[in-house]
């Protein structure tokens, strides 16, 4: 057999071409929709002053060929005024990761300072989260229309004020967007925003000391949101969502505080008065603290929790698991005031939309 070294460098050559060419067409194309997807990231944003809001961002910096596409959004704020009140966010950057394969699921990240303000005449409040990091993800159905979001943070700091703020370790939730209901349908009985979420250790500030302990282990929390909210503004969204017989469908909560453990499920809405109303069924573990911590912190007075505590343990299946008792009871809130089974517990702050 005899080898011809020209056919080996001819097929070797053009081989070497193909890939070449390949090669440069794909990074073509890579800067091409990198390009188109960075000015949509701009337009997205122009487009928000017709839905009532204002984003604004400094520079996009575009990265990470060839794999992936990586924008950088410095400086992003998000604010939208409405009659006096005014709501805002700013940060210090949201990085989007796209792949090229699966351009549907994008991947983003943030982290530093954020500021969430809520303005009105006179009067200005702010949260700001210190964030080591956080992590989230987009996912968009063939119609470039969202259907998931999630985001994860971690040792985040959470300041109300110079001298009174949070910790948290970490969070993590998910929505999901549901399609809105055919018009033949009930649209209060269709879900239309799922939510799930856990908190893993919440450090309260020190003048909230409640007995308990100021660290919160875990909170959980997962429901259904029923109905659809129409409106300018949250009074007239959550208006017109009470009308139409909305309701917040909570599958699971729980928290688990010191030595109180409490499990509920239920369902809440809004009254004529867009006042909270609801009805749950649960257990708590360690409700003589529970009891204790409220007296305590003044929530209720003792004689009242002495009563509160006699109830309990009459509607409770006692377990007896080191000297924690576990019961089980109906909760409610209705006309402005928590129930415990029967007994009308505390006065609950009224709720003022405006």
């Amino acid at each position: 057999m005899v080898f011809n070294i020209q056919k080996w460098r001819k097929l070797v050559f053009n081989s070497l071409s193909i890939l070449i060419g390949l090669t440069l067409i794909y990074s073509g194309l890579w800067f091409i929709i990198g390009l188109q997807l960075k000015n949509g990231i701009s337009n997205w944003a122009t487009k928000q002053s017709t839905q009532g809001w204002k984003a604004e961002h400094q520079k996009i910096d575009m990265s990470g060929f060839p794999w992936q596409w990586r924008f950088k959004i410095n400086r992003p704020t998000l604010s939208r005024a409405s009659g006096n009140i005014q709501l805002h966010w700013a940060g210090p950057y949201i990085q989007l990761n796209v792949r090229p394969w699966d351009i549907k699921n994008i991947k983003f990240q943030t982290g530093g300072q954020q500021e969430f303000a809520y303005t009105k005449p006179n009067e200005r409040n702010s949260i700001k989260l210190d964030m080591e990091a956080g992590q989230g993800k987009l996912k968009l159905n063939k119609n470039g229309r969202l259907t998931h979001l999630s985001f994860a943070m971690v040792d985040t700091l959470a300041k109300i004020t110079s001298t009174q703020y949070y910790r948290i370790k970490r969070l993590n939730w998910r929505l999901s967007f549901n399609k809105l209901a055919p018009p033949k349908e009930k649209r209060h009985q269709v879900s239309t925003v799922d939510l799930q979420a856990e908190l893993l250790g919440l450090t309260l500030p020190t003048r909230l000391n409640s007995g308990l302990g100021r660290t919160i282990n875990n909170i959980a929390l997962s429901a259904k949101f029923l109905g659809n909210a129409h409106g300018n503004t949250l009074k007239q969204a959550f208006s017109s969502w009470a009308s139409s017989g909305g309701s917040l469908d909570l599958k699971n909560f729980e928290i688990h505080w010191g030595k109180l453990f409490a499990k509920a499920n239920g369902t809440f809405a809004l009254d004529s008065d867009l006042q909270p109303i609801a009805a749950l069924s649960g257990t708590i573990t360690g409700y003589n603290l529970a009891l204790k911590a409220m007296i305590d912190a003044g929530l209720i007075k003792p004689n009242l929790g002495m009563i509160a505590r006699f109830a309990m343990q009459g509607m409770s299946n006692v377990f007896g698991i080191q000297k924690e008792n576990q019961i089980k009871l109906s909760l409610a809130i209705q006309d402005g005031h928590l129930y415990v089974g029967p007994i009308k517990l505390i006065k609950l702050p009224k709720v003022i939309w405006n």
